[in-house]
């Protein structure tokens, strides 16, 4: 500091310096936190996203499952079938390839 008669002068640069360097490393340490809570909060918001989607799926294959081995019949209701309690659901082909049989001839 210099002193003079009439006035003070002092030095302001290196004051200024040191506030926009301290503002800086503020504006830096809040940006990091902010980028880690972003990212927390989307790879939070993924995971559930991927446990909705494998929910969907799940649901999806169970109405594709239960309506292969149960068919629905195709009735209006009130509709009363063959038998009076509604007609028997139709047999289950097998995919499963039967062997013919086959009659040993013996000789007596």
């Amino acid at each position: 500091m210099i002193k003079h008669q009439d006035y003070i002068r002092l030095h302001m640069g290196p004051l200024a310096d040191g506030i926009k360097k301290h503002a800086h490393q503020w504006m830096k340490l809040y940006g990091q936190k902010l980028q880690e809570s972003a990212s927390l909060s989307l790879v939070s918001l993924q995971e559930l996203l991927v446990v909705s989607a494998c929910i969907n799926i799940l649901v999806i294959l169970y109405s594709l499952l239960i309506s292969v081995i149960s068919p629905v019949p195709t009735t209006s209701p009130g509709t009363v079938l063959r038998g009076g309690q509604g007609a028997a659901p139709p047999p289950v082909k097998s995919l499963v390839p039967v062997a013919p049989q086959v009659k040993l001839m013996t000789q007596a």
